[in-house]
């Protein structure tokens, strides 16, 4: 990857919260998206360079009231476009995103974003976790091997 820059990196960090525009440069190696899932409220997008193997950004669009996205799709930016008129007022003040990619334009209209970096293995990775990092939910771990009993012998 390329040096990101420090407002990335603060953001990376932890130092301070990310936004769209921290999205839109780590998308910049993350070139591929996809849907992971959509609870009725919660639509989570997932990026990577690989999505074989894991993802290292999510977005997590809050209270949706609609989706208007491949479900998967390459190279994007995304934006807040502001507030829009709710037409069925199911829910407060909600805010158009868009996002273009190599397939087109897509809109989601959704209350808010949230922003999750770290990386998000597909595999089990034992105990070679870095902070930051996790394994995805329904990958199957394998359980620890109890400690062998010390030999009464030696």
């Amino acid at each position: 990857m390329a040096e990101a820059s420090e407002t990335l990196r603060q953001a990376l960090d932890g130092s301070r919260p990310p936004t769209l525009a921290d999205v839109n440069e780590l998308a910049l190696y993350h070139s591929d998206f996809h849907i992971r899932s959509f609870d009725g409220q919660r639509l989570i997008l997932v990026g990577s360079f690989d999505l074989c193997y894991y993802h290292g950004l999510e977005l997590h669009f809050i209270e949706v009231t609609h989706i208007d996205c491949p479900v998967w799709f390459h190279s994007p930016t995304f934006a807040d476009e502001g507030q829009v008129r709710d037409s069925d007022g199911s829910i407060a003040d909600p805010r158009r995103y868009t996002i273009r990619s190599d397939e087109g334009r897509h809109m989601i209209i959704a209350r808010t974003v949230e922003i999750v970096f770290g990386t998000v293995y597909y595999y089990d990775r034992g105990a070679a976790l870095k902070p930051g990092e996790r394994i995805a939910p329904w990958v199957k771990q394998a359980r620890a091997e109890p400690a062998a009993a010390p030999d009464p012998a030696t």
